[in-house]
């Protein structure tokens, strides 16, 4: 079951220790939730960029930016 609160802790451990797969798989999902949690859209987008995913990368960044 997903859990968003966990997941965006787990999503946040996973992307601070460079596990790019795991924080962008458990990150992503949650957008569904909260689209507009700016915080989220930088997990996603970091992770995304760390697995060299750079348009979804940037997307992702800008709107953490606007939403900030």
């Amino acid at each position: 079951m997903l859990d968003p609160n966990t997941n965006l802790v787990e999503a946040t451990a996973a992307s601070n220790a460079g596990d790019w797969q795991r924080a962008f798989d458990l990150a992503n999902p949650l957008l569904a939730y909260a689209p507009e949690h700016a915080g989220l859209h930088y997990v996603v987008g970091l992770s995304a960029l760390g697995l060299k995913q750079m348009p979804v990368a940037i997307r992702h960044l800008q709107r953490a930016l606007k939403l900030e």
